[in-house]
């Protein structure tokens, strides 16, 4: 599961991305690693969605026309919920991360 990472305070929280950041109370972002397995994006482990009839398909080519390549660590805003039965986050926007862990 992606980290939660607050831009503002720019720390990592034991908590879900979506959640309160527990001193500005805005939304985490997800932050963790990228991978593209079969036309598909996954940070981490959870599935990366943008809206479109082809949801999944959508998110890939939205982060490779951004430039961001397989491997790379990146920050996420956005929602997670299901697709399906399939847990996903509804990317809203992304970046690549100036922290070298998370």
């Amino acid at each position: 599961m992606p980290t939660g990472y607050c831009s503002a305070c720019t720390q990592t929280w034991p908590y879900p991305p979506g959640s309160p950041c527990p001193i500005h109370n805005t939304p985490l972002e997800s932050i963790g690693i990228l991978r593209f397995v079969q036309g598909q994006a996954l940070l981490d482990d959870v599935l990366l969605a943008r809206s479109g009839p082809d949801p999944l398909r959508a998110a890939a080519d939205f982060l490779t026309a951004r430039g961001i390549q397989s491997g790379e660590r990146i920050q996420v805003t956005g929602t997670e919920g299901m697709l399906g039965e399939q847990q996903v986050i509804f990317v809203e926007s992304v970046r690549r991360s100036l922290l070298e862990t998370a």
